[in-house]
């Protein structure tokens, strides 16, 4: 052999042989990724609907036929739109929006409440003249097609009942709340809410000491059993949202105020109820 033919020709496998492996396809390199979990892999594929993945399900975006639904309180007033979801069990708002959680235009929705029945996956109605302190039932009856394969223990109907108390009248936001602002438990601070002595009407007025100068008279106030929402006259405009139980453990004498000024970022009362 020519021993220059000889010579390229161990240039070229030594030159092979020094290249750096960087396929991460190949088992061989030391980049090589074959997890499909693993974004940075060649065969990275987590798509449960695909069947080419490992995690491949059919039924995952299957849905069984549910009667489950939410006891939405309306607590809107005005121009202020204030819903908040069933707490407890109770309500403070005699409106009340009743909502399917899986709505789908094929099932069927049917409701009884009191002794009249309705259909749809929603519905809104008013208790004003419903006894207060009583448990009150609410009935979702839902029925669909489903996915034999994936649901094969379904009837294709499912049944739910859930109960709701409407509280006794009462001033849950009326009384005198102390606090402090902004995490800061030394910048502490007060804050008053009563009823208009003049049309008694809802929740009116309030005085507010070291609240950035007086809190004027509210105009609008949206109530809901845990929150109230406020917007007040005159020329700070403040506007907020008074929360009771902010940590949903049962606490109502605990409260966080957030509020605001035109234009400004939002501030932060945490107190509680003075005894």
């Amino acid at each position: 052999m020519n021993k220059y033919l000889l010579l390229t020709t161990m240039a070229v496998l030594l030159f092979a042989a020094c290249k750096p492996c960087d396929d991460p396809t190949n088992p061989e390199c030391k980049n090589y990724c074959d997890d499909w979990r693993n974004p940075d892999c060649f065969n990275f594929c987590i798509d449960s609907l695909n069947p080419a993945c490992p995690n491949y399900n059919p039924c995952f975006a299957e849905t069984r036929v549910s009667a489950d639904f939410w006891i939405i309180e309306d607590g809107s007033w005005g121009y202020l739109t204030l819903t908040d979801t069933l707490y407890r069990d109770t309500v403070y708002s005699t409106d009340l929006i009743f909502q399917a959680r899986n709505v789908r235009n094929d099932w069927n929705y049917t409701w009884f409440i009191g002794a009249t029945t309705y259909k749809g996956p929603r519905v809104s109605l008013s208790f004003t003249t419903a006894p207060v302190l009583e448990r009150i039932p609410i009935v979702l009856v839902v029925s669909g097609s489903e996915n034999a394969t994936c649901f094969p223990d379904s009837d294709g109907r499912d049944t739910l009942i859930k109960w709701f108390v409407i509280s006794a009248p009462s001033e849950p936001f009326t009384a005198k709340w102390h606090g402090y602002r902004d995490g800061n438990r030394q910048d502490t601070t007060s804050f008053e809410l009563f009823r208009n002595p003049l049309n008694g009407g809802l929740f009116v007025g309030g005085t507010v000491v070291d609240f950035d100068g007086v809190f004027p008279t509210v105009t609008e106030a949206a109530i809901a059993f845990r929150k109230y929402l406020f917007v007040t006259t005159c020329c700070n405009q403040i506007r907020g949202l008074i929360l009771r139980d902010p940590a949903k453990v049962g606490d109502f004498d605990s409260v966080r105020i957030t509020y605001s000024f035109p234009g400004t970022d939002t501030f932060q009362i945490d107190g509680r109820r003075a005894r």
